[in-house]
């Protein structure tokens, strides 16, 4: 109910508020939420009852031409600079299969990392207890198949790179992704939840095996294994949350004010110049300060700093 009251209150946001839109507001409202309760009686999944009912509710515009209402004296946009954008409209099929190749991605890379977390943690268990070209085979293959997972998962966004040239999202799809977002928000935060669980255990792992006399192979076996598993969930969960963020972040309205449009392609420069730091500082803490075990930290960190930037700009 709150996405339809929400797509209503966005509808009518620039409308001057006379006593008889106020009235046309809130019959519609009332139609709107009749509709989807109807729907979700008979069955219907509430993602389909809702683009129902904002696809049979139509445009303000269209409402308003056949109710005769004329509002362009009090429309207040005139004070902005709008343009058209000449951009695609992502349909509801495009964003289908990103949202779905998306989350194949993060399977497919978050697995990528499993398996290098294999390979390492049987590396360093088997070291000493068999040939060492055992454990070094065993960890050439994990690399491999670490390889072959990243590229197949690269290769899968690949298709998609035209929309960082941007794109339109009409309000009826970004209603719907919000409210998707929002069911998902509660999964996003029990992954991350569990991945800090499993990293924080491969750090005590490593403690434990020290002070035990297990030695120091299982403690690292652990480390890795428990790490890798913990970096599929923060991949993974970090994949699905960026898909909804990406769309909603970057996709344009119909008619756009000037500003808004340069703010959003100013940010998409900034977030691919600013992974690739937050990607070099993870391999610089790793490779020379030595600090494999909690480096991992800067992910998660930096998803909420961007998180941050984005709301506050």
């Amino acid at each position: 109910m709150k996405v339809i009251e929400n797509y209503v209150d966005a509808m009518f946001v620039n409308l001057p508020r006379t006593a008889e839109l106020q009235t046309i507001k809130e019959d519609i409202l009332l139609n709107m939420k009749e509709k989807y309760i109807e729907l979700i009686d008979e069955g219907k999944p509430e993602n389909e009852a809702l683009g129902t009912v904002i696809a049979e509710f139509g445009t303000i515009d269209e409402l308003l031409e056949s109710l005769e209402i004329s509002v362009e004296e009090n429309d207040d946009r005139g004070n902005q600079e709008f343009f058209t954008p000449n951009l695609p409209v992502l349909s509801e099929s495009v964003i289908t299969k990103y949202l779905a190749t998306k989350r194949l991605s993060g399977m497919l890379i978050g697995s990528g990392i499993i398996s290098l977390g294999i390979g390492l943690s049987t590396f360093f268990f088997l070291i000493n207890r068999l040939s060492s070209s055992i454990p070094f085979f065993i960890f050439v293959l994990s690399i491999t198949a670490a390889v072959i997972l990243f590229t197949i998962g690269g290769m899968k966004l690949s298709v998609f790179n035209n929309l960082k040239n941007g794109f339109i999202l009409t309000s009826e799809d970004r209603l719907l992704l919000e409210n998707a977002k929002e069911e998902y928000h509660r999964s996003f935060i029990l992954s991350i939840i569990l991945g800090i669980g499993l990293s924080m255990l491969s750090i005590l792992s490593v403690i434990f095996s020290s002070f035990s006399g297990f030695g120091e192979a299982i403690g690292l076996s652990l480390l890795f294994l428990f790490g890798a598993v913990a970096c599929f969930f923060f991949i993974y969960a970090g994949n699905v949350q960026g898909s909804y963020n990406f769309l909603l972040d970057n996709g344009l309205e119909v008619h756009v004010p000037y500003e808004e449009y340069k703010r959003q392609k100013f940010f998409q420069r900034f977030e691919s110049l600013y992974w690739m730091i937050i990607l070099l500082l993870f391999f610089g803490w790793g490779f020379f300060f030595d600090g494999w075990v909690i480096c991992w930290i800067v992910f998660p960190i930096g998803g909420v700093l961007q998180d941050t930037l984005s709301k506050r700009a």
